[in-house]
């Protein structure tokens, strides 16, 4: 009976442990289980990984008698009939495992708690997705807001953008007043954090966070497209002391500001020019500075700059623009920025508006002070190149005198001029160069004084005399005479390149009388006077010059630069040389070309007429209408601004000097006697050099007299030889620059109130407490 129930049941079939999984990790699982359970019985397992299916496990389980079965239950919805088989099959002895290996017997109670767990399980994932799900909906809702508000703020101030223009221009209130300079700010490391800004809304509270975590030395703002590296912004910030420096990327131009934000020009790359508000797609900025003024609080970003900048001017602290290579324009005007900016600065007091972007200058060509006498020179002009005799005055004579003196130079740069800062800084410790973006109208001084009237270069001079311990401010040119206000307590030195009023009287210009005037005020209104020539400085002490400070410092010549050299060309050549700029040069042209060589072309056909007529000598010939001189003819060769005239004085046989009226000296007739060229000048075009008429030169006035003075020497060459070689050894004797500069030295000791040469300069130091050797420039 009992053999008939086992066979009945199925119990009589082979025992084995059936271990049943989905996956094979999970039926090696079950086989470890089984292994423990101590019983001596084969162990048979089924994965649904190989393919194992509910049937297949069922029909395989009836052949068999599962003594115990083992089936995984780790949470995978896939196989369910599968993991329900062992419940199928006799004799339903079945332990389950869950995915953290928990083996547990397949009764009510463990299944019951298993399935609590599963529920609570399922329930947490189920709120945790739901709430991540409702989480994620919430923050994309609410950054979807914050960008229609960002966008709707944007499109706000570009609406108030469109409407500033048609309002009123805004206005500074207050007194403009230039405050007294302060200590330039302490040394600053290289360290620096950056922060973006993008659109035109100001971050302030980002600002406020970066400004108070950090450590570096400084904060570089920038837009988010800018890809230049900040080094050089820091190098040039360090070096200048700057509370902050930005890279140029427009001009101002004539363009009224309410603050300047640019240069007035473009820039050369190195250049710097100190600007009120720099307004860049890159600014470093002192980050200490600018804590301790503190974030401004402002809705647009330009406003806000405006405002720190403002606060930095009235700090003294100076900001400074760089030029470079990338494109520039002019700069775009900023009126909601500008309307912003006025609603919130502070009523007074106001700095003045010294930096314009329109003073410029070169640390990198800068050189040290050592601790000679600092003279200050003050021209309409720059001195290189050497495109005129004023330019070859002032830089050969200060060229000499360098080892005796520390010279700074402050000029005047025409439009369009290229600085040419490593020749200049051959002679000049510092130099710096004014754009001219002033007119000041005034008929009771003559056209060229108020050309030059300039509050930028004004307030240069007095700065360089108060910060840069300047013995001698040295004037060069009669329409710079009014800046000796601007000098201070400090001795000024009036060089008179020629007693210009009577120039204009020779030309019978209406203006004689007004040069006079003015001229005799500045005559007699300077510490010293120096003259081309005796007859000048007579002329000077008839109109007020102080006889005992008024010495004739004569124009020269390099000698070594122009010497005499053979020709290496053939045929008959006349020279004239002279910037049409300067009327009687275009005066002398008309002459030789209409009246003189006529007359040598009728005897000598062949004869060439060379002419250098200097920068835009077309556009000076069209201002004064004397285009007809520039008509094409084949005897004539006529250059504009030539770098070395040397070639010109080598392959000529005669220099022409039909000056018709002329004041100073000529140093054009200098540099071709040191060429060893025979001229023929008129009387005024030598006057003042005390020259020998057929010694040195031919003097002649213009007319058929002046036209066979060149035909003699162009036909006589033995005599024309004799005439040169004297005119070389007269240079030589009388005109070389190291011997005129020898002879200067006492008289700018005496303007200057200084020990005369036999103080030594230990003794010059200590007595006027001078940085020393390793001072470096002032930076304005």
């Amino acid at each position: 009976m009992k053999a008939l129930l086992k066979k009945l049941i199925g119990a009589d079939r082979p025992k084995v442990i059936a271990v049943i999984g989905l996956t094979r990790g999970e039926v090696e699982a079950g086989i470890a289980h089984a292994r423990t359970s101590g019983a001596d019985l084969p162990i048979r397992s089924w994965c649904a990984e190989d393919g194992a299916t509910a049937r297949q496990v069922r029909r395989d389980l009836q052949t068999l008698w599962p003594a115990l079965t083992i089936v995984a239950w780790t949470g995978a919805k896939q196989h369910a009939a599968l993991k329900l088989t062992a419940f199928t099959v006799p004799p339903f002895r079945v332990v389950v495992f869950n995915e953290a290996l928990g083996f547990f017997a397949a009764k009510p109670g463990p299944i019951a708690a298993h399935a609590s767990r599963r529920f609570r399980n399922t329930t947490s994932n189920f709120l945790h997705l739901t709430g991540g799900w409702l989480y994620s909906i919430a923050y994309r809702s609410a950054q979807r807001l914050r960008d229609i508000a960002t966008l709707a703020y944007a499109l706000f101030l570009e609406i108030l953008a469109r409407i500033a223009p048609l309002l009123p221009e805004p206005k500074l209130v207050g007194q403009v007043t230039d405050l007294p300079s302060r200590p330039a700010p302490g040394e600053a490391g290289t360290t620096y954090t950056t922060l973006i800004l993008s659109g035109r809304s100001w971050p302030q509270s980002k600002l406020k966070k970066v400004l108070s975590k950090s450590k570096a030395d400084f904060l570089i703002l920038q837009t988010p497209s800018e890809t230049n590296d900040p080094q050089p912004l820091l190098d040039q910030a360090i070096k200048t002391k700057a509370f902050a420096t930005a890279r140029q990327i427009a001009y101002t131009g004539w363009r009224t500001q309410l603050l300047n934000k640019h240069p007035f020009r473009r820039l050369q790359p190195g250049e710097i020019a100190e600007v009120f508000a720099p307004w860049s797609n890159q600014i470093a900025i002192r980050r200490d500075l600018f804590a301790e003024i503190g974030v401004p609080k402002a809705t647009t970003t330009g406003a806000a700059l405006m405002l720190l900048f403002w606060k930095a001017a009235l700090a003294a602290w100076k900001s400074y623009a760089i030029g470079n290579d990338a494109p520039i324009t002019q700069e775009p005007a900023m009126p909601l920025e500008d309307r912003e900016f006025v609603l919130r600065v502070p009523p007074s007091p106001q700095p003045g508006h010294r930096a314009r972007g329109n003073v410029a200058f070169s640390p990198a060509q800068s050189r040290p002070f050592r601790g000679l006498p600092r003279i200050l020179i003050v021209s309409p002009y720059l001195p290189f190149p050497l495109s005129h005799g004023g330019a070859v005055r002032i830089y050969n004579l200060c060229g000499a005198l360098s080892t005796e003196f520390d010279f700074i130079l402050a000029c005047f740069r025409e439009a369009n001029e290229t600085v040419r800062y490593p020749e200049l800084h051959e002679v000049f410790r510092a130099v710096y160069t004014i754009d001219i973006d002033e007119k000041h109208p005034d008929a009771t001084v003559p056209k060229q004084v108020a050309e030059y009237r300039n509050s930028a270069m004004g307030r240069l001079i007095r700065t360089l005399c108060v910060e840069g311990e300047i013995n001698l401010v040295q004037l060069e040119y009669t329409q710079m005479a009014e800046y000796r206000n601007s000098a201070g307590d400090v001795p000024v030195l009036l060089v008179e390149h020629d007693i210009t009023f009577t120039l204009y009287r020779q030309l019978n210009d209406p203006a004689a009388a007004l040069w006079q005037e003015f001229e005799r005020e500045a005559l007699r209104c300077s510490n010293a006077v120096w003259t081309m020539s005796g007859h000048d400085r007579a002329i000077a002490l008839e109109n007020g010059a102080s006889r005992r400070t008024t010495v004739v410092v004569p124009n020269g010549v390099d000698l070594q630069r122009f010497q005499p050299q053979p020709r290496e060309t053939v045929g008959p050549a006349v020279l004239f040389v002279g910037s049409f700029r300067h009327l009687p040069n275009l005066l002398a042209f008309e002459a030789l070309r209409n009246t003189i060589m006529p007359a040598i072309w009728r005897e000598v056909p062949e004869c060439r007429l060379n002419v250098i007529a200097g920068p835009d000598h077309e556009r000076a010939a069209q201002l004064a209408r004397k285009m007809p001189l520039l008509a094409k003819d084949p005897r004539i060769a006529v250059q504009g601004f030539v770098e070395d005239v040397r070639p010109a004085y080598r392959e000529c046989d005669v220099v022409a000097i039909p000056l018709p009226v002329s004041a100073g000296t000529n140093i054009k007739l200098m540099e071709a006697m040191a060429c060893g060229r025979a001229i023929v000048s008129t009387p005024v075009g030598c006057q003042g050099l005390e020259l020998i008429d057929g010694k040195e030169l031919l003097i002649r006035e213009i007319g058929p007299a002046f036209a066979e003075g060149l035909l003699r020497l162009l036909k006589d060459t033995e005599g024309r030889n004799a005439v040169a070689a004297t005119a070389r050894r007269t240079a030589e004797r009388r005109f070389g620059w190291e011997g005129i500069a020898k002879d200067a030295v006492p008289s700018i000791l005496n303007a200057a109130r200084l020990p005369s040469r036999a103080a030594s300069a230990s003794e010059f130091h200590e007595s006027h407490k001078f940085a020393g050797s390793a001072s470096q420039n002032t930076s304005v």
